[in-house]
């Protein structure tokens, strides 16, 4: 296998982990396609997102020694009833709050790196930066009146868009 297909291969293995979850990706915004999931006949919204934060780690004699963090989407258990853009726009803004959040938890853990960790610790970490990132998105929601105010919703585009750049992805 060539150089460039080598690097194009991991590339698109690095945005799919596997055909139930998408990588957040500058480069890879969500697209119609991505919502699968069985729209609901008595849901009044428009669109939902199922973004999550993923966590794994290593130890070596409970030193901290490896991790890695991901913002991943769901496709099958994400679901837009309203195929339109500024609808796209709110639920990709939903997914890029939860890269913000897995950005600061992967922080967090470059400060521990090497410190002795106890399994506990390490998820109540991790279920703190959790509920901080739930809580954003129901503020999000209740501000933007679920995208349907513009003005709000430019406010909290601009707002998250100043976040990543403030919050160096993860290595």
């Amino acid at each position: 296998m060539g150089l460039l297909p080598l690097l194009l291969y991991l590339a698109l293995s690095w945005v799919r982990i596997n055909d139930r979850e998408v990588v957040w990706s500058a480069h890879r915004p969500l697209t119609y396609a991505d919502f699968r999931g069985r729209i609901p006949s008595n849901s009044p919204w428009a669109a939902t997102t199922r973004s999550t934060i993923r966590f794994s780690y290593e130890t070596v004699n409970g030193a901290l020694t490896q991790w890695e963090v991901r913002a991943t989407f769901d496709p099958q258990a994400s679901w837009m009833r309203v195929k339109e853009p500024a609808v796209l726009q709110h639920e990709q803004l939903h997914f890029d709050i939860t890269e913000v959040y897995a950005r600061k938890f992967c922080r967090h853990l470059q400060r521990l790196q090497g410190s002795r960790v106890m399994r506990p610790m390490l998820k109540e970490l991790f279920d703190t930066y959790n509920r901080q990132c739930d809580s954003v998105h129901i503020v999000y929601d209740q501000q933007t009146q679920h995208g349907t105010l513009t003005a709000a919703q430019a406010a909290w585009r601009d707002t998250v868009s100043r976040w990543l750049e403030s919050h160096e992805p993860c290595p």
